[in-house]
Parts: structure tokens; C-alpha cells; sequence
């Protein structure tokens, strides 16, 4: 809405308008996720003003830019040292790569992210990283933090199928099994069939996954085998054999 001249009411009794607005607030929230998330992806703070006059109308000087950025870097740190103070059963470990600053100048980094499932039966972010690259070594360095954190209780461990990523869980966590993700491997079903059977073919897979036990799952991979299994051989070699279910492809 731009610039927006207030009336600051008084009362004669108590209360004060600071506690409506914000102390010393000049800027909604909004506003600052903007000029946070702009700095983020690249954009410097000597030219945020451009960006603010274009939405507003206003500029907004590279000191201001400086203090709302500040926060930002305050709340990641704030997630770095929180002590872990519950377990931890179940761990997710992804990374995905994305443009953002990095050493002052915009690169293409991996953002290493470990999520956990507490006893609360909540999800928590519990940790996330900037690196070169995604390799052993940095989510070794990952997983490591999260020990001296207080990280335990973990019982198992789901990521994708990165080399790196399991040999790092199998020495910072040997108690822990590892799992492969469900969606990945749907994936590597999916991209061996052709795309008029790609449809049909991930709602009964997904479906096994879904399964309410471990019989009611062997069942539906029997019957996909039997059945969409018999025209994409190459899909289902992806998939572990009914009597089992449980191979190097699900838990490794």
C-alpha cells in the first residue's frame, strides 16, 4: 500500500499505541520477509531502494536493509546452537540445490536439510547447511553438529539414494537403519516406463507404500507384478521382491 500516514490516538486511562503498532515500527512484516528474501537471491543492498520503490513507492536506505537482514541471520544461527532436548526416532537428511548468497556474491550452493519426527509426533527443521556441494563430508560435518547438540534416539534414518549421505549415517549413526525415500523410488519406477503407463503405474506403486500392513502390501506388489508389472519388467527390477520387502533398494 506505500506510504500511509497514521493517527496515533492517546487515552487518558492507560495503554499505549506501541502496543498495537509495534514500538518504533515503520514497516509491516511483510515488507521485511520481502527485503529479506530479495537479499537472499542476490539482490545487494545498495540497490534494495529500487526494489522498495518499486513495490511502494519508498525507498529504503542499505543501513535499514542491513538491520532487517540481521534478524535473518540471527534466527539461523538461533537453529545452529539450539540444544536438542528431545529424541529423535525418525531423521530425514535431503539437500537441494538453489541460487543463493553465499561469501557475498550469489552461487549455486547445496542446502543440506535434516528434519526430524520428535516423540511429540511432530516434525522439527533440526539443522540446515551451505556447501559446494553435496558429499560425505558435509553431511558427516551436518550429522556431527547434530550430536553435540544432544541429537539421540534415532532409529531411522530416510534420504535418497546418495552414496555420500549413507556412508555419513552409517558412521555418524550405526545404531540407526537407513531407509530409502519413498518418493525417489517411486521415481526410478516412474522413469523406467513409458509416459502413457507412467500415470497407472505411480498410483499402484504409491498404493504399496500406503499399505495399512505388511501382508496388505505384498499383495498389491504381487498384483502389480502379475498385472501393469508384466508390460515395464525393467520399472519393477526398482522394486524389492513380494515375499520380503525389504532389500537394498528400501533399507540399506
Amino acid at each position: 500500500m506505500g506510504h500511509l500516514e497514521v493517527a496515533v490516538p492517546r487515552t487518558r486511562a492507560s495503554g499505549a499505541a506501541g502496543a498495537v503498532l509495534g514500538r518504533y515500527k515503520r514497516r509491516s512484516e511483510e515488507l521485511d520477509e520481502a527485503i529479506t528474501s530479495a537479499y537472499v537471491q542476490g539482490v545487494s543492498t545498495r540497490k534494495m531502494g529500487r526494489v522498495t520503490r518499486a513495490l511502494m513507492g519508498e525507498d529504503v536506505s542499505r543501513s535499514t536493509v542491513s538491520r532487517v537482514t540481521k534478524s535473518l541471520e540471527e534466527k539461523v544461527e538461533a537453529l545452529r546452537t539450539q540444544p536438542l532436548t528431545q529424541a529423535f526416532p525418525y531423521v530425514y537428511l535431503d539437500a537441494t540445490f538453489l541460487d543463493a548468497r553465499w561469501a557475498r556474491t550469489v552461487q549455486n550452493v547445496s542446502a543440506l536439510v535434516a528434519y526430524g519426527v520428535g516423540e511429540d509426533g511432530h516434525r522439527h527443521l533440526l539443522a540446515i547447511t551451505l556447501g559446494g556441494s553435496e558429499s560425505m563430508d558435509s553431511w558427516l560435518e551436518l550429522l556431527r553438529q547434530l550430536l553435540e547438540r544432544g541429537l539421540t534416539g534415532v532409529r531411522l534414518v530416510i534420504a535418497d539414494g546418495h552414496a555420500g549421505l549413507a556412508a555419513a549415517a552409517r558412521q555418524a549413526l550405526p545404531e540407526a537403519q537407513l531407509q530409502r525415500r519413498t518418493v525417489h523410488l517411486t521415481r526410478n519406477v516412474l522413469a523406467k516406463a513409458p509416459w502413457r503407463l507412467r500415470g497407472r503405474l505411480g498410483k499402484q506403486t504409491s498404493a504399496i507404500f500406503e499399505a495399512p500392513s505388511l501382508q496388505d502390501a505384498r499383495k498389491r506388489l504381487e498384483a502389480l507384478q502379475e498385472g501393469l508389472g508384466r508390460q515395464v519388467p525393467e520399472a519393477l527390477e526398482c522394486l524389492p521382491p513380494a515375499p520380503g520387502l525389504r532389500c537394498r533398494h528400501l533399507l540399506l
